[in-house]
Order: structure tokens, then sequence, then C-alpha cells
């Protein structure tokens, strides 16, 4: 059975990061295909003026990552609220990453804000709380690149991951819909392009800290298998 995933891409790709590794669009489809084989891809550019689709348009829907945040309030980002809520009603499943994450949370009823204590980026341990597609999983290196975050969980929301500087780090809001603030579509290299770039201000030491815990992998590959897992329950029951 061949399924469509659209990924809404809330945010553009530095010109940069697309010639060497890709756009997000790009870089998802990568890092989904192995664990997702049967599923092909499109894309709604909606940080570019495309037009959302009715929610059920699609089998399931990943939302990007975005330079903005949440909190600017651009003219796209209401309407992509409300489809959020209204796929969920139609048990349509999404996914979230970064961005995406953050504006998931805030659709369904969380608080997201420019974390005080700045930029985090390079390679973290997410603690895995106990999690029934995620058996025997307790710690997952996973990278970000990130500085806004959810401070407050929506009501219900059971907290997949977390750590100590980003508690609600990945969430699940219903058995189809969840997110991440991590990046599980970049690699080591993508994020290191990410710091040479220089446009993110993020400070020197914290690259260089950061380049020397990328020094290990992430576990992309769980992450792609869990996100393939949810769609896929929800699809057999559709």
């Amino acid at each position: 059975m061949t399924t469509t995933i659209c990924i809404i891409e809330a945010g553009l790709t530095p010109r940069e990061i697309t010639e060497a590794h890709g756009d997000f669009p790009a870089m998802i489809e990568r890092w989904l295909t192995p664990a997702l084989p049967e599923a092909r891809f499109i894309t709604i550019k909606l940080a570019s003026g495309e037009d959302l689709p009715e929610p059920d348009a699609y089998d399931a829907y990943i939302i990007t990552g975005s330079e903005a945040g949440v909190y600017e309030q651009l003219h796209w980002m209401a309407p992509l609220k409300e489809f959020i809520l209204s796929a969920a009603a139609a048990r349509v499943p999404q996914f979230g990453i970064c961005f995406g994450h953050q504006i998931m949370a805030e659709a369904f009823g969380g608080r997201v804000i420019k974390s005080p204590q700045g930029w985090q980026c390079g390679l973290y341990d997410y603690q895995i709380n106990t999690h029934e597609l995620l058996p025997d999983v307790t710690v997952l290196p996973v990278l970000t690149l990130h500085q806004d975050q959810v401070v407050e969980p929506p009501p219900g929301a059971q907290v997949i991951g977390a750590h100590e500087a980003s508690p609600y780090a990945m969430l699940q809001y219903r058995p189809e819909a969840f997110s991440t603030q991590c990046h599980p579509e970049f690699d080591v290299e993508t994020v290191k392009a990410y710091l040479r770039l220089g446009k993110l201000s993020v400070p020197q030491t914290l690259v260089e800290s950061s380049a020397h815990a990328m020094q290990r992998s992430p576990a992309n590959d769980k992450i792609a298998a869990l996100t393939a897992s949810m769609f896929r329950r929800r699809w057999l029951m559709m």
C-alpha cells in the first residue's frame, strides 16, 4: 500500500545548507524512507505562501523547522494551528520537528518562549520515559539546534523524552500526533554546517563544546522507527 506524507515546510533552508545537504523536505525524506519505504512525499511550502490542504487530503503530515518563532505570530501561523487541531480531530497522523514541535504544542494548549538559557546545539541525551513503541530505550542521543522551547506542555500531553535543559523535548498529544524538539533529519555534518554559517549568533565556546559532543552518533533511526510505527498504527485502523 502506497501512502502519501505531506511535508509542511514552515521555513526556508539556508542556501549553503541546501547545496550541501538538501532542504528540509529532502532531509526528512532521506531520513524517514528507510523506515517507511511504502511512503511517497509531497511538500507544501507554507512559509512561501502556499495554502494548507484539507486535513484528510493526505495520509500523514510532518511540520518542519523554521527560522521563525511561534510567538512572532506571522500570518500563516494561526491557520497552521487550526490545521493541526483539525487534523487531530480527523485522526490524521502528524509529527512536528523543532518549530513543528513548538507550534503543535501551542496549538494543543502549551506555551513556548525564547529560552533564557540561550542556544541548545549539538548532541544531547534525551531521557526516554516508558513508551510502548520504544521498548527498552531509556536514552536517545539526538541532534539539537534551537533557542526556543516548550515551557508548559498542553493538558494531557505525554512527555516521551526530556533533557534537563529542555524538559518537554518529545511530546505525544494524541495516539497519532506527536513531536520532538530535536532534528532527527539532520546528521552531524548538517549541524556543523549551520554553526559554521555564523548567522545564528551562537557563542564560540558553545560551538566548540558542541563539536566535541558530536563525536558520538545520533539515534535518528530510532526516531524514524517510532514515527513509522505511529503512522502505520493509525493507517491500519483507517
